[in-house]
């Protein structure tokens, strides 16, 4: 045995493992698009992300009941994660097929799916008591009201979907809304105790009522977004400083020193000292804050809304009521990282979405890793499957390759124009995948692999002491099944001779007569199950190498062996 003949040997085995890698990888592919395996992950780590990472014990949900709440953190979370679902941003993403045809395709694949998994509730996976029949509901699915889900979704869509899902920007607003009042009324306060000191009757004064005036109407276009909270601050300021103008009269000299005192303690040089001193800009950790319904932040904003069954509001407040504590949690602490780093009031916003960016792609990637482990134990299972359905018997196929010098010289030649025609790169892009499947189909027409159950196969796995080898030379095409009674006959010498027979039982009997060969064809299917599951793009370039050094010189002649 010299390095050639070694190297050979390895081409060929990596060759068949390759093809059958091929095969393994659509099947998977197959299963995964008909019961939707990534788009459930991905729903399953989204949920498992907002809630903290902990799944709910049963002592918790009766915990929860007990406290008298109506329904459980977990059935929160799930309801938070239909919501998400239902968002026009994600709705966007999962783009579902339009054509008649490609619609009866989905609906066989949601049967399918529907098959494994209607008595199953939301995400959890658990029984759902509200569904009486075998078609689920569509309220009650697991993307939402749609059937399908989307398998990726990209950091930045999530965290812009759970902000305006968690209407954090209109609470945001209705705070800043409230404070701005708020302002304006303590702004006048102040010049009413300022003018009072002086025994000035502003009541009866054309000028503060002017002012007064201005300043309502300045809060009412900001109310109706009519104007940017600058500008309305430098309309305030403006408004002002017309207001003091109007008492140039020496008899109010020391009421507007004062006034002038306050406006430059309260507004500054340029109108920035306002927008701190009314905590016009809130804090992350105040927006977050007024995500809690029982917070002082968010009493603050119900405290100044003069009508509370606003459509809006009402809509913010369903949605916090079952915010889950988790999710609280986690808010709050991305929050108090957020408010480190930023440097301009004006990104909070942003830096808060980045890093809520950041949060879901740290668990994405922990996310992905339990699924690549997962697509490694059901690619095994499929091996083993595919391995036994073919009788891809590792030793067999070593031994056939060993001594057949025939189809070790024509599996190596096909294996090595393939390899070669490739560009060296480091990975496969899926397009390369596909082209090599096509050029895997040309090669396997001219090349008939060591695989099969056929009697050519089976005379060389299972050898019976009594079988004469010189009549067997010729089982790769059986047609009457003449080759399969000689090998019975002289195996079961038992059992009664026919020409038509179940040739599964017969097989299964013929194994079960000689132990130790068929627990050798199990340990080589196993053996080929684990080689099938370390996917093409590995056999294809491990391929590429033992080619490459194949090449590096001149090959010898072959050796019989």
């Amino acid at each position: 045995m010299n390095l050639p003949f070694v190297l050979d040997i390895a081409i060929g085995l990596i060759f068949i493992y390759l093809v059958l890698s091929l095969l393994a990888s659509e099947i998977q592919e197959l299963i995964a698009t008909l019961l939707q395996w990534r788009a459930k992950h991905l729903i399953d780590s989204i949920k498992n992300l907002l809630e903290g990472g902990e799944c709910i014990t049963e002592e918790e949900k009766k915990a929860s009941l007990e406290k008298g709440e109506c329904i459980t953190e977990e059935e929160k979370v799930e309801k938070l994660v239909k919501t998400l679902y239902n968002h026009p941003l994600l709705k966007n993403v999962n783009q579902e097929s339009r054509g008649f045809l490609e619609k009866k395709f989905r609906s066989i694949t949601w049967v399918l799916s529907d098959t494994f998994s209607y008595r199953y509730h939301l995400i959890t996976n658990k029984p759902n008591k509200e569904v009486v029949t075998n078609k689920p509901n569509k309220e009650e699915g697991v993307f939402g009201d749609k059937r399908t889900g989307p398998s990726y979704i990209s950091s930045e869509t999530f965290a812009t979907t759970l902000i305006e899902t968690l209407n954090i920007p209109e609470l945001v607003k209705k705070l800043v809304n409230s404070r701005f009042k708020n302002f304006s009324k303590k702004m006048k306060d102040d010049i009413g105790k300022i003018a009072k000191a002086e025994n000035i009757d502003l009541e009866t004064d054309g000028n503060s009522q002017l002012y007064t005036q201005e300043s309502e109407e300045i809060v009412k276009k900001f109310l109706q977004n009519e104007a940017t909270l600058t500008t309305s601050i430098e309309q305030m300021s403006a408004s002002l400083d017309r207001y003091i103008q109007s008492y140039s009269d020496n008899n109010y000299k020391n009421f507007t020193e004062q006034v002038k005192s306050l406006k430059a303690n309260v507004f500054g040089d340029k109108n920035e000292r306002a927008i701190i001193l009314g905590g016009l800009k809130p804090t992350l950790t105040e927006i977050i804050d007024s995500l809690k319904i029982t917070s002082k932040i968010h009493k603050e904003i119900e405290a100044t809304l003069s009508d509370q069954n606003d459509e809006t509001y009402q809509t913010i407040k369903k949605v916090l009521e079952k915010l889950p504590q988790s999710v609280q949690a986690s808010l709050a602490i991305l929050a108090r990282r957020a408010q480190t780093r930023v440097q301009i009031t004006e990104n909070e916003i942003h830096q808060l979405t980045e890093e809520i960016s950041i949060w879901f792609d740290r668990s994405m990637a922990r996310s992905s890793g339990v699924y690549k482990r997962n697509a490694k134990g059901v690619a095994i299972l499929i091996g083993f499957a595919i391995a036994f359905a073919i009788n891809a018997d590792a030793f067999h196929i070593f031994n056939k390759l060993s001594n057949d010098e025939t189809l070790r010289h024509v599996v190596t030649e096909r294996a090595s124009q393939i390899a070669l025609s490739s560009p060296n790169s480091e990975t496969i892009t899926q397009a390369e995948l596909e082209r090599i499947k096509v050029e895997t189909n040309s090669a396997l027409k001219d090349i008939s692999l060591p695989i099969g159950w056929n009697s050519a196969n089976l005379s060389q796995q299972i050898i019976c002491n009594s079988i004469n080898k010189s009549n067997l030379t010729d089982y790769s095409a059986p047609s009457d099944g003449q080759e399969w009674n000689l090998i019975f006959n002289h195996c079961l010498p038992n059992q009664q001779n026919s020409t038509t027979f179940f040739l599964p039982k017969k097989i299964f009997e013929l194994m079960l007569a000689y132990p130790f060969a068929a627990l050798k064809m199990i340990v080589g299917w196993f053996l080929s199950a684990i080689a099938i599951a370390m996917g093409a793009p590995f056999w294809f370039d491990l391929l590429s190498k033992v080619v490459n050094v194949r090449n590096s010189g001149s090959q010898p002649p072959s050796e019989d062996v």
